[in-house]
């Protein structure tokens, strides 16, 4: 390092850089050495590796590279710092033949790659869709002496289940579990999601309940995951169940959740139930999304309810709560299904008040009400609307 009597050094200039850095303001950074080069500092490596890892860090590869090649003809070798920013670099654009060079020269220089980066380079190659060979990319990782850790299999996992490959995932946790490696949250999470889209459900509930003995909190991703499937397969009540597992354990169900379960109970004509889990919902200060409104509004209505519904939507709507245009369709649909198509027009008319536009479901159902009561002519100009509609959108 460089200090040159009554001026700021290195080591100073270095820290103001990381600072600009940090904060995504690299340009500037660099406009700050640059300046101080020959005059109050004299650049070294430690420059280059932060201005590096800068441009990396913003997603900037081809400034990164520059300055890469830069402090190469300069005669600064680079550190394991630098290529491990520039590997970065290379992972979020997916250039794996650069990857492959770098790895090359790191050989050449006895660098030697780390288990964190073997994990980074795995993890671009799930999520730029290229095949892994687990059994190869472990295999060379403990040749290169580098012993895979939980962050590998949770890597290897979560990208096996994100290409379909569930089971080999989940045999590739017992593997880890026998080579003495502690699974946490992110080990389960995908392998539980990846079970439910298979209608394994019972497998995905055993996962679950294996993360919680772990001392392992599920979150709102893996309950909803097992309260989507279990509706699914008709078990309403055994996803009630979740639900209540849920609050034990201190995690709120989401709107989602709260949807497919009220969808579950309508369907099954638990209606009672539906709006007991809306009440509850409000006062665990969850906001209802339209969905919400719009399933329960559907069920009422299919039910033969058209009261409740309408008492329902008039609560939200006097209440100032978004339906959005979903809830208002449900509300229509029911009129329309009722014959009461001046209702059903009257809402057209509340929901273009709050500024919500009319799409093509809203003009088929109330021309399937007026072809249902015999009345062509009007059903022929909501038509001509229709056409209208579509054709200024």
């Amino acid at each position: 390092m460089v200090v040159r009597d009554g001026c700021v050094d290195n080591y100073s200039v270095c820290i103001m850089v990381k600072g600009l850095c940090n904060i995504g303001k690299v340009e500037e950074g660099k406009k700050l050495i640059e300046d101080m080069w020959g005059k109050r500092c004299v650049p070294d490596v430690v420059f280059y590796n932060t201005l590096i890892v800068g441009y990396s860090t913003k997603g900037d590869v081809e400034r990164a590279n520059e300055l890469f090649k830069k402090m190469k003809m300069k005669g600064f070798l680079p550190t394991f710092k630098t290529n491990g920013a520039m590997i970065n670099g290379f992972c979020k654009k997916g250039d794996f033949s650069a990857i492959d060079r770098l790895l090359k020269e790191m050989k050449e220089m006895g660098i030697s790659v780390n288990t964190h980066l073997h994990n980074i380079i795995l993890d671009a190659h799930f999520k730029h869709g290229f095949e892994v060979n687990v059994t190869d990319t472990i295999k060379q990782m403990v040749e290169s002496g580098q012993e895979p850790d939980i962050v590998t299999y949770n890597t290897l996992i979560s990208g096996l289940c994100r290409d379909g490959k569930v089971q080999k995932a989940g045999q590739l946790l017992e593997r880890a579990k026998k080579r003495g490696l502690v699974p946490n949250k992110i080990s389960y999470t995908p392998l539980i999601q990846g079970y439910c889209r298979m209608v394994e459900y019972m497998v995905a509930l055993d996962l679950l309940i294996e993360m919680s003995e772990r001392g392992h909190k599920p979150d709102v991703v893996s309950f909803g995951a097992l309260v989507h499937g279990l509706v699914a397969m008709g078990e309403v009540d055994a996803a009630l169940t979740i639900r209540h597992r849920m609050f034990e354990r201190g995690v709120l169900p989401d709107a989602g959740i709260y949807n497919v379960l009220m969808n579950g109970l309508c369907k099954k004509g638990k209606l009672s139930a539906a709006k007991v889990l809306l009440g509850e919902m409000l006062d665990q200060s969850v906001p209802p999304d339209a969905f919400v409104y719009a399933t329960l509004v559907d069920g009422f209505t299919r039910d033969g309810n058209l009261l409740e519904a309408k008492k329902l939507f008039d609560v939200m709507i006097g209440k100032g709560m978004d339906t959005g245009i979903v809830g208002y369709n449900a509300m229509i649909k029911g009129f329309c299904k009722f014959g009461s198509i001046n209702e059903a027009l009257f809402c057209v008319t509340r929901m273009i008040e709050a500024h919500l536009t009319p799409d093509e479901f809203t003009y088929s159902t109330i021309i399937d009400g007026y072809i249902k009561q015999h009345d062509i002519g009007r059903a022929l100009r909501m038509f001509g609307q229709m056409v209208k509609m579509k054709t200024q959108a």
